[in-house]
């Protein structure tokens, strides 16, 4: 991953909601195209940033107030705990998602590019995303995934993911 214009454009969004779509539905082979996609493009770090504003986005429209007050909880204790080092990683990387932090986005993706971990990295936060929404999973999950997808190139648009 590189740190060099991180900021996503709407084909980051889309390449992130193909990337849910194909981890939602197991799809090893989609999932691994869409990232050598973003790799040949120079997008890797973007692809990382829109995939955790898609999924913090979905939280937002599937959990209540205090379900969302939970999962924050759970990535702050999941970022401050020892657990596999992949793992915490993809917890601070969505911490700094979220809070718009990117010197410390900069440190945890430098941290795993450093140690030749960037892949694990970007794996580490669909499974920590696909933990917290298994419902994505789901027949039903994917059909609103799929309207979801529709509208976030759009929303990439105007930075409201």
């Amino acid at each position: 991953m590189t740190n060099v214009d991180q900021q996503p454009t709407p084909v980051d969004y889309q390449r992130a909601a193909a990337l849910i779509s194909h981890r939602a539905d197991a799809s090893v082979e989609g999932m691994r195209y869409i990232a050598g996609e973003a790799s040949q493009a120079g997008r890797t770090t973007a692809l990382l940033i829109a995939t955790i504003a898609a999924y913090l986005h979905i939280i937002g429209e599937l959990r209540t107030e205090s379900a969302r007050t939970a999962i924050d909880e759970y990535l702050a204790i999941s970022a401050g705990q020892h657990i596999a080092l992949d793992a915490r990683r993809a917890a601070i990387a969505a911490i700094a998602v979220r809070d718009g932090d990117t010197e410390a986005f900069n440190a945890v993706t430098a941290e795993a590019n450093a140690r030749g971990r960037a892949a694990h990295l970007a794996g580490a936060v669909l499974d920590l995303f696909s933990g917290l929404l298994p419902e994505l999973g789901t027949p039903t999950g994917l059909r609103s995934l799929t309207a979801w997808c529709a509208g976030w190139s759009a929303l990439g648009d105007s930075g409201d993911v």
